[in-house]
């Protein structure tokens, strides 16, 4: 079983949509997929066409260990399954800070998943708070969307400063430029300049409004325009995340 954290600590940088669209694919290709949305926000919820969970109690979520399975919802996608999100997450921080070795939280959750599961993907919520501390920890790839931008290339350093720092072992950080604006110098430029020296994905994920589309439509990407050179894409970076993690 390989997990693997779609995460930034900024918003707005496809985090959700890349994390859906790669879900998907992993089913499509028939392997057993598990989808954990964790960003209280919902929208990995939202475009699978699930609703968000109602009254469920954190306590539940990480003690309960029938609990926690009687929360994986099927999707309307062969193989791929999820945890679908709930508003209380925004509190999860604070419960962790109370919790014994709130560091491995995650991974003791997800151990017994094992033996049925071949591919987990999490949904993060864009910030460094005990939760993505907790992420770290259970992940084995950190999939991390970057806009080519000085402010993103920043926040990707501090990210790799952070993990060095907190000594976290066995994560393979997975950078890739995501909504790239061909027209404009800038992009072009910083991608030019990093996408060697800072080991990114070779393939990126470029600004398209069909992929804005996946909220109308409430599917992942590849399901409604499979054709598509934008579904093209995400199947070139799933096979490059296959590939780094093989």
């Amino acid at each position: 079983m390989k997990i693997i954290a779609v995460y930034n600590v900024k918003g707005g940088v496809g985090k959700t949509t890349t994390c859906v669209n790669l879900a998907y694919l992993s089913a499509m290709e028939g392997h057993s997929t598990l989808l954990w949305d964790l960003d209280p926000q919902g929208g990995a919820t939202y475009y699978l066409g699930q609703d968000l969970q109602k009254d469920l109690k954190l306590k539940k979520l990480v003690k309960d260990k029938k609990k926690f399975e009687q929360l994986i919802s099927e999707t309307p996608y062969e193989n791929l399954k999820m945890i679908p999100a709930f508003f209380g997450l925004r509190y999860m921080d604070a419960f962790l800070d109370d919790e014994k070795k709130s560091g491995k939280r995650l991974a003791k959750i997800l151990s017994p998943m094992q033996d049925s599961l071949e591919y987990i993907f999490i949904d993060c919520p864009p910030s460094i708070s005990n939760l993505s501390e907790a992420v770290f920890h259970a992940a084995d790839a950190l999939l991390a969307p970057v806009i080519p931008s000085v402010l993103s290339m920043q926040s990707l350093q501090q990210i790799k400063e952070h993990l060095a720092s907190e000594g976290v072992e066995g994560l393979t950080l997975l950078p890739f430029f995501s909504m790239v604006d061909k027209r404009k110098k800038l992009h072009n430029q910083v991608m030019k300049e990093n996408a060697q020296a800072q080991g990114f994905l070779p393939q990126p994920i470029y600004y398209r409004s069909v992929i804005e589309q996946m909220g109308l439509n409430r599917a992942p990407l590849p399901c409604f325009a499979p054709k598509s050179e934008e579904s093209a894409m995400y199947q070139s970076l799933w096979q490059a995340v296959k590939n780094k993690l093989a």
